[in-house]
């Protein structure tokens, strides 16, 4: 958003710029050198540092082309259903990803059409995206080395929908550089992963301070605006019904329908970023809950694709907090967004006109 009005009195003009939707594909000066015409290492991140800790596991470093038939960025496009959690914790920044590779104009930010090149003659072993940090988009580059187990399983984040897409692993190895290796990056919270793939406005909010209308209403509000939502499952609920606890999950959608005797029935469609292991409690994939809504009022598909839909007051018992973030504040808390003239400028600057 821009915004360019008369100053008071002096001939200056003042330009507001949200520098969330600028930014150039490429930094010129941070670009790696290719010139040699062999395919690029980065020296930075070296494969001694990135893992510290394999878990016990022996890692191959390969290159794309030396593991996949037909590796691409993207097979199809992005969608959440992209996002299959590997051997790193990083589910805080994967159900992010999950929810972003749905928001196009904000993945084109994060990982632009031109990030990676392979298969063409462009190609030279490097990946490229943009995180938010310090109000401008800060660009990452990285080799296309990624951990493999077994000769041909990544052994990080991968694509649960198609092996040879690559854009999931590739931009975890991005975040795990940015932080300084896949050990540092294993472990956070929502917000950080809101901040860095979004630049906007985070905010968390306890189950235990809201009743289920009141969290459905703001979750429902929220989403209808745009806002990416994420949940946490505390560690006490761990194994029941089928959640994993200390793990953060997507919100992916709502419904309010009316079952076949008139009751309301408000639920919530969550995703489990390793891309299977779901609630096995009502309205779980199969129930016979399910029974109770008129045919086909709300699509539930019967696969283990990390995927399923919870009743609100299930939600709110077995999931300990919520975080909502939008692109502006929530002054009202309302869950819609409020006006971004209310806040801070990112960027505002007088010029003589």
């Amino acid at each position: 958003m821009t915004q360019r009005y008369q100053s008071s009195g002096f001939g200056l003009y003042e330009l507001r710029l949200d520098m969330r939707q600028a930014g150039e594909e490429y930094d010129r000066e941070f670009m790696p050198d290719t010139t040699s015409g062999e395919l690029w290492t980065d020296t930075q991140f070296s494969i001694t540092d990135a893992i510290k800790d394999p878990n016990g596991m022996t890692i191959e470093w390969k290159r794309p082309g030396e593991f996949l038939q037909s590796p691409c960025l993207f097979a199809d496009g992005a969608t959440r259903m992209d996002v299959g959690q590997g051997s790193v914790g990083t589910c805080y920044f994967l159900a992010m990803a999950a929810i972003i590779s749905e928001k196009k104009e904000l993945l084109k930010r994060v990982i632009h059409a031109k990030s990676y090149s392979i298969g063409t003659e462009r190609y030279q072993g490097v990946f490229s995206c943009n995180f938010w940090r310090y109000g401008e988009w800060d660009p990452v580059y990285t080799d296309d080395f990624l951990p493999v187990v077994y000769g041909k399983s990544i052994w990080g984040a991968h694509s649960a929908s198609n092996s040879n897409e690559l854009w999931v692993a590739l931009l975890e190895k991005a975040f795990a550089k940015y932080n300084g290796s896949y050990d540092a990056a294993s472990g956070g919270m929502a917000e950080e992963a809101y901040l860095y793939l979004a630049g906007g406005v985070p905010e968390r909010v306890k189950c235990e301070d809201c009743s289920p209308t009141v969290m459905f209403s703001r979750l429902r509000n929220a989403l209808k605006c745009g806002s990416l939502v994420a949940c946490c499952v505390p560690g006490e609920n761990t194994n029941k019904f089928g959640l994993i606890g200390n793990h953060v999950y997507s919100v992916t959608g709502f419904a309010d329908a009316l079952d076949k005797g008139g009751k309301s029935v408000d639920l919530l469609r969550v995703r489990n970023p390793w891309g299977k292991t779901e609630w096995t409690g009502p309205w779980s994939d199969g129930s016979s809950e399910w029974e109770r809504l008129p045919p086909n009022s709300i699509k539930h598909p019967n696969i283990n694709d990390g995927e399923f839909w919870v009743q609100i007051h299930d939600f709110v018992e077995y999931f300990c907090d919520v975080t909502i973030c939008s692109l502006s504040p929530d002054f009202d808390k309302d869950g819609c967004t409020d006006s971004f003239s209310k806040s801070t400028n990112i960027k505002s600057v007088c010029i003589n006109k």
